[in-house]
């Protein structure tokens, strides 16, 4: 399990948890890391600050910094259908505008300039796919923009109210879910034919959701602000009788046993990290 994060002052935090131990992994770069993700060939993927990526060669160790967009924007999403094909996004906060999204290749780094003025006029905050030829990234706006074999972008008409950011996507075979909101929890769905606004009533008192994690067999999660943990089995409903924190969850993982992770700390201030687990498995305390 890799888990990013903020700079201390001593670079980026990158824990690494190998089934017995965690250890702080030393990248040699600098500027915070907003996501992660692996391209199961032993490689690690890390977007930031800077317009940085980072890649993580988990059999050598080695760790090496790329600059694949301009030094304002922050890159908060990245997701690949594999080791040469690999999508990052993000965009200007300073400007609240200027969405980005990069695509590699397997060899370069190439910034995506036909991207709808949906796009570029927001924030892109997440990207997921079920392969090369189904990309879809989500941003400020209620963005719900797909990709689809012939390169072609297309930006559908959100269920929630389009002045919400949704912060995060995930699917599983044609069932797509996007989540965000601001006080209250914003989650728009795809059965594989429309958008339905999924979002739980408001008499149910869900906060703004960061993250979703979507699983054919273990089912949906999400996670938001004030430790809301949420998981979708028919409806949505909080884990527990009240939240673990009141710190908020930025991400959230299933992993192949069935556990699912949860992170995240102060966000505007970027302090004071969480991480949450259940399932299967006796996971150490993270001492730093």
């Amino acid at each position: 399990v890799f888990l990013v994060g903020a700079d201390d002052g001593t670079g980026p935090l990158v824990l690494h948890y190998d089934g017995i131990a965690w250890s702080r992994l030393e990248t040699g770069t600098t500027g915070d890391l907003w996501w992660i993700w692996g391209d199961g060939d032993g490689v690690v993927w890390m977007s930031g600050d800077g317009g940085r990526v980072v890649k993580h060669t988990v059999a050598s160790g080695s760790f090496e910094e790329q600059v694949v967009a301009g030094e304002n924007i922050k890159l908060f999403g990245i997701w690949g259908s594999g080791p040469t094909d690999i999508w990052t996004v993000g965009g200007d906060t300073n400007s609240g505008a200027s969405g980005t999204a990069v695509h590699y290749d397997g060899i370069d780094w190439t910034e995506v300039t036909d991207l709808p003025a949906a796009a570029t006029g927001g924030l892109l905050y997440k990207a997921w796919g079920s392969g090369a030829d189904d990309v879809w990234m989500v941003g400020t706006d209620a963005l719900l923009m797909h990709r689809d074999g012939a390169g072609s972008w297309r930006v559908d008409e959100p269920p929630v109210y389009a002045s919400v950011p949704l912060f995060t996507v995930s699917g599983c075979d044609s069932e797509v879910i996007a989540v965000g909101g601001f006080g209250n929890a914003a989650i728009a769905r795809n059965d594989g034919l429309v958008w339905q606004d999924d979002s739980p009533p408001p008499a149910d008192v869900a906060p703004g959701f960061n993250g979703v994690a979507v699983d054919c067999e273990r089912g949906t999660w999400a996670v938001g602000n004030g430790g809301a943990i949420w998981h979708r089995d028919g409806t949505w409903a909080p884990t527990g009788e009240r939240p673990l924190t009141l710190l908020d969850f930025h991400g959230v993982w299933i992993d192949p046993e069935g556990g699912v992770w949860a992170v995240g700390g102060k966000l505007t201030v970027q302090t004071d990290g969480i991480v949450a687990y259940d399932g299967p498995n006796t996971i150490p305390t993270i001492e730093l």
